[in-house]
Order: C-alpha cells, then sequence, then structure tokens
C-alpha cells in the first residue's frame, strides 16, 4: 500500500508544505485544510470509523457530515488516519518551533502502536489482486486527493476531488 500509494502521499505532503507554521495565517490555514478534508471523509461515510471521528471532533468540534452512497472501505480511512498520526507526532514540533500554540488540539496524539501495526496485518492478508484489495487502494487515493486539494485550497469548504 506504501509503495503504490507514494506519489499520492508525496502530494499531500506537498501541498501541506506550502503553509508557512511560523505565521497565523499560515497555521490557520493548515488547520482549516485538515478540518475540511476530515469533513469530507466524513461526508463520504466514515462516520464509523472513530479515527476520522476523532480528528474530527478536534478540529471541528463535533463536526459532522452526510453518508454518501458507496462511501470510503474502512480499512482505507484506517490507513491514511492512522498513518496520519505519525506524521503529525513530526509536525507537532514543527509548528511549535514555528511558534504555533502547544495546545493545538489537532496534535493531541500518541502514536498509532499496536492499531497500525495490527491493520498493516490485516492489509497484507488481503490478496493483493482482489476486487477489495483494489477498492482500498482506489480509496487511499482517494482520500489523500481530497487532503491535497482542501491544503491547495486552504478551505473547510466541501470540495470535490480531481
Amino acid at each position: 500500500m506504501r509503495t503504490a500509494t507514494a506519489n499520492d502521499h508525496e502530494r499531500v505532503d506537498a501541498a501541506f508544505s506550502r503553509f508557512d507554521l511560523s505565521t497565523a495565517e499560515g497555521r490557520a490555514g493548515f488547520l482549516a485544510a485538515h478540518k475540511g478534508a476530515s469533513a469530507d471523509c466524513l461526508a463520504r461515510g466514515a462516520q464509523s470509523e472513530p479515527e476520522c471521528l476523532d480528528m474530527v471532533a478536534r478540529l471541528a468540534d463535533g463536526g459532522s457530515g452526510r453518508i454518501s452512497q458507496g462511501g470510503f472501505d474502512p480499512l482505507a480511512i484506517r490507513y491514511v488516519f492512522l498513518g496520519a498520526r505519525f506524521g503529525l507526532g513530526v509536525l507537532k514540533r514543527q509548528w511549535i518551533e514555528a511558534g504555533g500554540p502547544a495546545n493545538e488540539s489537532l496534535f493531541d496524539e500518541t502514536g498509532p502502536g499496536e492499531e497500525w501495526r495490527g491493520l498493516l496485518d490485516v492489509l497484507a492478508a488481503l490478496d493483493p489482486e482482489s476486487p477489495r484489495a483494489a477498492r482500498i487502494l482506489d480509496d487511499v487515493r482517494a482520500i489523500f486527493a481530497i487532503f491535497a486539494l482542501h491544503a491547495s485550497h486552504g478551505t473547510t469548504d466541501r470540495l470535490e476531488p480531481a
């Protein structure tokens, strides 16, 4: 999964790197992009996934979304949102060094540890040629596209991925 989505992940990182965390405006845009992308994931059927709900709750004071037909596969949501917890640990240090408040709720995280390893085991057990594996890969790419799109626009408005 990591290899197959490496370019998608790089696009997300590049899109988020445009925010200058040393400025209040940059920090606000960074948070708005995370808030909007997380809300879009909720609107696409991620209401049952605790990782997504947790991020949205911290960013949007318990935000809610509409359930869409054919929402994302739960394993895709878990892959992106649990994986994001690793990245948030690195970003928290950069955020604080750039002058951001240490108590920002987005960064109230501990690493995913056992949850992440368990997810990787489940994904590894899937037949990579199966329809479910293909759907998970497509959904991970779509979720990355949502985050990249929000980072590019710096908005909390609902956006459609390209």
